[in-house]
């Protein structure tokens, strides 16, 4: 019998949220005219995201650049203000925290993301779109993340199913149970997994950002059960953190 524990998880999602930019956006900028193709909107616009990025890197591949070109690109990304301490505080206190990356973004970007910054030993794990590498070593294959019934979220992931099945899985083998969990994010997906978290919980909507518009404007913060802190930088999210998940 695995003996309970007992720790805090904190849920990163990456674009705009870790880093400072949108990962599949910013590659664009690779691009002779630092945009996709003239029509490529139109003619892609009602594809799952998985299939709608598989295209791109298609023409990515067309323009000549390289998958080198692109891990560079995405490297160049930097972390949001404040979030550089985030980071070292969570490293500091590693033993009170699990900490997993779910991203609408593609597992390759995620990696590369954690390994530039860093993070290897820091994030349990992290999930997002499956991403490959073709044999050739000139394209990025990415495949839709999962099928789901759910009416908030883009047709091909559901991030409230990846961290049922997360907590679950922990659960069952390793009979962890988080006292608290605290989830960064920015973006509508960001929203149907809050639904999740609980009165000790903590959800960071980042400021003038889609999630948080989502709970304002469109006042559905009634439907969450948990304490809601918005962020304009990493270091109001540090503020909470070291007060409320450090003891």
């Amino acid at each position: 019998m695995i003996e309970q524990q007992t720790k805090s998880l904190i849920i990163f999602d990456m674009d705009n949220t870790l880093i400072s930019n949108n990962t599949d956006y910013y590659i664009l900028e690779l691009f002779k005219d630092q945009s996709i193709p003239k029509g490529f909107e139109n003619k892609y616009k009602n594809l799952l995201w998985g299939d709608y990025m598989n295209n791109v890197f298609y023409e990515v591949e067309k323009e000549g650049i390289t998958v080198d070109q692109i891990k560079s690109k995405v490297q160049s990304i930097s972390l949001n203000k404040g979030f550089s301490e985030i980071i070292k505080f969570i490293k500091e206190n590693k033993e009170k925290f699990d900490c997993i990356v779910v991203s609408g973004a593609n597992v390759l970007f995620v990696k590369w993301v954690i390994e530039i910054h860093d993070m290897t030993d820091l994030i349990h794990s992290y999930y997002s779109y499956p991403a490959t590498i073709s044999e050739d070593g000139k394209k990025i294959n990415v495949k839709n993340h999962h099928s789901h019934n759910c009416s908030v979220c883009e047709g091909s992931q559901c991030k409230s199913i990846i961290l049922k099945e997360f907590l679950e899985t922990e659960k069952k083998k390793n009979n962890l149970t988080y006292s608290k969990i605290a989830y960064l994010g920015d973006g509508h997906n960001d929203f149907c997994p809050s639904t999740l978290l609980a009165e000790s919980d903590y959800l960071f909507p980042r400021i003038d950002f889609s999630l948080y518009n989502y709970l304002t404007k469109k006042n559905k913060k009634e439907l969450l059960k948990c304490k809601i802190k918005p962020w304009k930088s990493g270091l109001d999210i540090l503020e909470v953190l070291s007060n409320e998940f450090s003891n």
